[in-house]
Formats: C-alpha cells, sequence, structure tokens
C-alpha cells in the first residue's frame, strides 16, 4: 500500500516513522516547505524517544545535538500545593524537550538515509479531488493516489466538523531565553492567572505563560509573566481552541496531530493520544479494527485524557483568584458528568497497594503515576494504611 502523510511538523514526522518501521507501506511525505514550523521548545512523551529511534535512528546522546534536545525526567510542579513536587517518568524511560523545527530537518534527512527504497516527498499545495476506494490529491497541478492519507496539517481552517471543549487556558505568550540550562525536566508554575510552562533546551529554554484571556487581558497577562522572567522584545503570542474532531476518520482519510484534536498543553496530554490514533490507524489499514470501534476506542481515549487535565485542575492551586476559583469549579462540574472518570475514581479508590506496585494501566496511565498524582495534589483517594503520607 501507499501511504501519504500530510504536513511535517511534529505529528508528521513521527506518524511517518511509526509507519516506516511497523508496517512494509510505501510513505509519501506531502508538505508545502514555505510553511514555516513554530521553531519553540516541545516536550515529548516517552514513545516519541522510541519511535524516533526505530525509524530514524536517533540517539539522544548522539544525535541531540541536531535538535537542541535534552532529556525530560519528569514534570515539576511549583504553587500547585504548599510544596513543590516531581510527576516523575517510571525509571527505564525518558521524554525530550527539543526544537520542533529542527526537527523537520534532522528526521527529512534520516527517513531519505534509512528508507530510501519506501519514502518518498513530493513538496506544494494539496487540495481534495476524490476519497473512495483510493484517494486522489491534487498537488502542484498533477494528480496523486494513495490508498491512505493520514492528514497532519495543522489547525483545521473552520471548526463546524469539530466539537469545542472546555479547558482552563485558552492563550500562551511565548518566550525562548539564550543560554545552556541544567536541568533535566520541566516546569509547570501555577500563577495568579493560569499556569506557565519552562521547558529546557541544549541552547536555551522555552518559557510559556498560559492565561484564560477571556478573564486576563494580555496586557495583565504579560506585567506577571514578566515578574517571572524578563521579557525581551522577541516572544509569539498564540490564541486557541481546544477541541476534538466529530470523525478522526473520514473512509481513507486519517486526521492525526492539531487536525484531529487539541488539548491545552499540561503534561503533553495532546501528544499521548497522536500516539494512539498511530497505533490504531495502522490496524485500521490493515483491516483488523473497522471504523465504528475505531471512533468508540479514540473517542473514549480522548475523553480519558480530557479528565486528566480537569482531575489536575480540580483541586486548584495556592492563589485563589478568579481564574483559579473558574478553573476548579467548571473541571468539577465537567468530572462529575463524565460517567468513564466516575468509573475510574471508583476503581482507584479500591485499588490494593499490591495492585498499585504491579502498575495496571488505567484510563492510559499506570497507577503508579495515579498514585504519585493522588498523593501530591492531596486528593488521598489511593492511600492505604500502610502508605506513606509523603513522596
Amino acid at each position: 500500500m501507499k501511504i501519504a502523510v500530510i504536513g511535517c511538523g511534529t505529528v508528521g514526522l513521527t506518524s511517518i516513522s511509526h509507519l516506516l518501521y511497523n508496517t512494509d507501506f510505501e510513505v509519501c511525505l506531502i508538505y508545502d516547505p514555505k510553511t514555516p514550523a513554530l521553531g519553540i521548545g516541545e516536550s515529548s512523551t516517552t514513545y516519541l524517544t522510541q519511535n524516533l529511534y526505530k525509524g530514524a535512528k536517533f540517539s539522544l546522546a548522539r544525535d541531540g545535538h541536531y535538535i537542541d534536545a535534552t532529556p525530560k525526567l519528569s514534570v515539576k510542579y511549583v504553587n500547585w500545593r504548599e510544596h513543590e513536587f516531581h510527576s516523575c517518568l517510571l525509571p527505564g524511560a525518558y521524554a525530550l524537550t527539543f526544537d520542533n523545527h529542527k526537527l523537520r530537518s534532522f528526521c527529512i534527512d534520516r527517513f531519505c538515509k534509512i528508507w530510501k527504497k519506501r519514502f518518498s516527498i513530493i513538496e506544494g499545495n494539496v487540495s481534495l479531488i476524490e476519497n473512495s476506494d483510493k484517494v486522489v490529491l491534487n498537488i502542484n497541478q498533477k494528480k496523486y493516489k494513495f490508498d491512505y492519507i493520514v492528514d497532519c496539517s495543522g489547525f483545521p481552517k473552520s471548526y463546524e466538523d469539530y466539537d469545542e471543549i472546555y479547558c482552563p487556558v485558552n492563550s500562551a505568550i511565548v518566550y525562548n531565553k539564550l543560554g545552556a540550562p541544567n536541568y533535566d525536566f520541566v516546569y509547570h508554575t501555577a500563577t495568579k492567572n493560569g499556569w506557565m510552562f519552562r521547558l529546557p533546551l541544549s541552547n536555551r529554554e522555552s518559557w510559556g505563560y498560559l492565561y484564560d484571556n477571556t478573564i486576563t487581558n494580555f496586557d495583565t497577562a504579560f506585567d506577571d509573566f514578566n515578574t517571572h522572567i524578563k521579557v525581551g522584545k522577541k516572544f509569539n503570542t498564540f490564541n486557541f481552541k481546544s477541541y476534538k474532531a466529530k470523525h478522526f476518520v473520514e473512509n481513507r482519510i486519517i486526521k492525526n496531530g492539531n487536525k484531529a484534536l487539541f488539548y491545552e498543553p499540561i503534561e503533553a496530554l495532546s501528544g499521548f493520544f497522536y500516539e494512539k490514533i498511530m497505533f490504531k490507524s495502522v490496524e485500521y489499514m490493515y483491516n483488523t479494527l473497522g471504523i465504528i470501534p475505531l471512533h468508540r476506542e479514540l473517542n473514549d481515549i480522548a475523553e480519558d485524557y480530557k479528565n486528566i487535565i480537569y482531575y489536575l485542575y480540580k483541586g486548584g492551586s495556592n492563589f485563589d483568584t478568579v481564574f483559579w476559583n473558574t478553573a476548579t469549579n467548571k473541571c468539577k462540574k465537567e468530572l462529575s458528568k463524565s460517567d468513564r472518570y466516575k468509573q475510574q475514581e471508583l476503581y482507584l479508590k479500591n485499588m490494593s497497594r499490591e495492585q498499585i506496585e504491579q502498575d495496571y494501566v488505567i484510563r492510559e496511565f499506570g497507577s503508579l503515576v495515579w498514585s504519585s498524582w493522588d498523593k501530591n495534589f492531596g486528593y488521598k483517594n489511593m492511600i492505604t494504611k500502610n502508605d506513606s503520607l509523603e513522596w
């Protein structure tokens, strides 16, 4: 089969890597080189490191400098509770922080060398002609046929075919500070207007101030950001929606990346979902998973990740402000409407210490991760009489 991946952002590139290593398909990258990547620091999941190792022979020790990468071993929460704490990756696993703009040139070069018989590139603007027994695309006034398309072309132009999802933040101010940082985790620092990420790359730090623009205006957010770091003249601003597609797959076109779903960036949860689409789409292409169960499974997973966001916010932070009162109340309300979350909460409460330590996967994360969140956020749903209250 011949598969086309449209777009060469992080999800497009990792989709190609996944397809090249895990299938025998021919894979064609289609993208417009005039479309710039965001070029900001990005935090990954642990699967990205495995995926790039398999598909692009990426090694952090040997190749990290190509993409300004550093290891990510945890997320450090500051000002969410009286104590600072780490949401740690389990031993034997690590993730990355990296420059997504540089990832493009690195991956394309490696794919061309390693998979030259099965990997190809077409540059240009794309329009859809047909989506039936084959997908027919018009690229630079020429027709191309593919068996399936993985559409990673970015944010949708219209949200008519999407469901908007409540997430507490919808705007960001991003600033890069030059210099080599000396830490191997990602900061999630609560502020009075939302929270702030801080990512270490090999040659700089990427800072982002996230807030709700219906509660806090830009000037107020910028002034508060400036109290944490002296923001220079070169910064970026983003306004975004949180949403998910009503249909992740339409016949032979599979949406992934921001074309499929976008949630706010806490804990890199959207990245976990994109990886689920990679796995499920291969099953779909091989006809081992039908379109109805595929949609059902992806919708359930999307709800689970959405509920994790609400779970992290529901206890508030050290700040008694309009933002935090609004976010806490809305997240509690959203969780109360989710039967899947109620089932999960009941299951977590009834887990034995032995079951927790065996690291059962519950709603996409292992029980050891849930236990860590439960203790550090002070929810105490999973603490037994033999547990320490300290972590």
